[in-house]
């Protein structure tokens, strides 16, 4: 630190650098602030603007030699940084080994992000020095750096020894199944460590094989994610036989890997048994029909799964009707995701029974399962006696005006959906002025997407009529329909004189060019009404 600086800076009143602190960066405060003098240490010691510094972001940052420099001469002394991210830095001019260096003295730093800086073997040794002598550091971000197998060596010994980290995310990755044996080992001693991210990397079914062994002992663990693996039979049957054993594994991500209905058995047996799994995603896997009564057979014995991701799996309306006989028994599933399936309308027929019947279940995503009009209709009448459904997602289907008319007869007197999703199906004016009426009435629904259907002036004014009345709706989607101008005025007038609703998009309709500058008048009058934005609630 120097102290021969020119003078008027010395003497400037502590209010007026107060206010110069409020308006500068975290880094610029950290580097050209700090350190300037003592003065200015002990003012930005008790300013709020320091004070409240406990994040500092530099990812994608490219930071060169003086700013490496500088942060090297400043992290030793930092004592409110809590989180530091330097993700997609590529590790220029050595900056890990010396940001380590810096941090290995830290009190305070609990979160610490290199995602995307092409760790090595020195890299990683110099992380397992970190590891071995910091206290406080409960979250480390490693992913997408070209970590091997002697590289997760040297983090998997400090592991077994270090006792406050938490989170580790290993996630994209070179790990094989010789690094896999490390973690594993380490995992048997390690005591504080939950969640596990080893997403995307190369292991093989003797790598998981290693793991579950290791998991069968572990009492730390509570997520652990090992999407995109690849692994398929073996591993399926390694893990559930683990979780006949662990008793602590809440969350378990299975999603992109090649697991087929053998694979499912194997899984499904364990989750009888098992009492601890809350959240298991198998998404974009081989399960299938067969796989599915598997599951199904699983859901009806186990108690305390609450959100199962099936997306993407092969399923038919046979598989549909497993899963759905399955949930009028089941007293624990709140989340249940099966879009991009093909359990087209007579799994949607199944799937109708069990709402009617089903207690426990918030939200069911059906969306693009070749669902048509007939479809819709069967899971309508099931939700005229549901009581526990807030959102249901059918978007990519082919539901028409008939659906939405026997929903809108659910709306009137439901309590309790929230969120509909209707996007990308057939539904016209005509379903729409049912849709409508039932907003006049319904007091709970918030969001309702109406993209991507067939909808005109005439359905936006019949919406705009309903939304004088409804006190409820904050979201509607109205993108890519049929609506002119003349629709979107119905709608602005609404809006400026009566709708508590929050946002109405209506990007991509049939908006001539000459009726464009009128309409951007009327978006800029009313900002509830998106015309340019993206609707993106979900």
């Amino acid at each position: 630190m120097t102290e021969k600086v020119h003078s008027p800076l010395l003497t400037l009143p502590v209010e007026i650098v107060y206010r110069i602190l409020d308006n500068l960066d975290e880094f610029t405060i950290l580097c050209s602030v700090r350190d300037v003098c003592h003065r200015f240490n002990l003012i930005t010691d008790t300013s709020n603007r320091y004070q409240l510094f406990t994040t500092l972001d530099l990812s994608n940052y490219q930071l060169q030699d003086h700013h490496i420099q500088c942060l090297v001469k400043t992290l030793p002394n930092t004592t409110t940084l809590t989180t530091i991210n330097i993700g997609s830095n590529t590790n220029q001019d050595g900056l890990i080994v010396k940001l380590i260096n810096a941090l290995k003295n830290n009190k305070t730093l609990t979160t610490l992000d290199i995602n995307c800086n092409s760790i090595k073997d020195q890299e990683a040794q110099d992380l397992a020095i970190l590891l071995d002598n910091n206290k406080v550091l409960t979250t480390l971000k490693l992913g997408q750096n070209e970590i091997d197998d002697l590289a997760v060596k040297y983090i998997a010994d400090a592991l077994s020894k270090n006792t406050t980290l938490a989170t580790l995310d290993l996630s994209h990755n070179q790990i094989q199944d010789q690094g896999v044996q490390c973690l594993s080992d380490a995992l048997i001693k390690n005591n504080t460590l939950t969640t596990l991210d080893l997403s995307y990397n190369n292991i093989q079914d003797d790598g998981i094989e290693q793991l579950a062994d290791a998991l069968k002992i572990n009492h730390a663990l509570t997520m652990l994610d090992l999407t995109g693996i690849q692994f398929g039979e073996i591993g399926a049957k390694q893990l559930g036989n683990m979780l006949l054993y662990n008793k602590t594994l809440t969350l378990l991500n299975l999603g992109s890997n090649n697991i087929d209905s053998q694979g499912i058995l194997y899984l499904a047996n364990g989750l009888k048994d098992n009492k601890t799994l809350i959240n298991l995603d198998l998404n974009k896997n081989q399960i299938e029909d067969e796989g599915a009564k598997y599951l199904a057979d699983a859901l009806i014995i186990n108690t305390t799964l609450e959100i199962l991701n099936l997306s993407e799996n092969g399923m038919e309306y046979q598989g549909a009707q497993y899963l759905a006989n399955a949930l009028e028994k089941n007293s624990s599933l709140r989340i249940f995701d099966l879009a991009r399936n093909g359990i087209t309308d007579i799994g949607a027929e199944h799937f109708g029974r069990a709402l009617s019947s089903n207690k426990t279940l918030t939200s069911l995503d059906l969306s693009n399962n070749e669902i048509n009009d007939q479809g819709g209709q069967y899971l309508a009448s099931g939700l005229i006696n549901n009581k526990t459904l807030d959102s249901l997602n059918l978007h990519t289907n082919s539901i028409g005006d008939q659906s939405a008319h026997k929903l809108s007869v659910v709306l009137i007197t439901n309590k309790t959906l929230t969120t509909i999703d209707f996007n990308n199906n057939k539904i016209t004016d005509n379903g729409i002025e049912h849709l409508a009426d039932s907003l006049t009435k319904n007091t709970t629904l918030t969001i309702l997407d109406l993209g991507m259907n067939q909808i005109r002036d005439q359905g936006a004014e019949y919406l705009a009529n309903a939304l004088q009345t409804n006190r409820t709706l904050t979201i509607l989607n109205l993108q890519y329909n049929e609506i002119t101008e003349i629709g979107a005025g119905y709608l602005a007038v609404v809006l400026s004189d009566y709708s508590t609703i929050v946002t109405i998009y209506l990007r991509w309709n049939n908006f001539g060019e000459e009726k464009r500058e009128k309409l951007m008048k009327l978006a800029n009058e009313n900002e509830r009404l998106k015309l340019t934005d993206v609707c993106c609630w979900n």
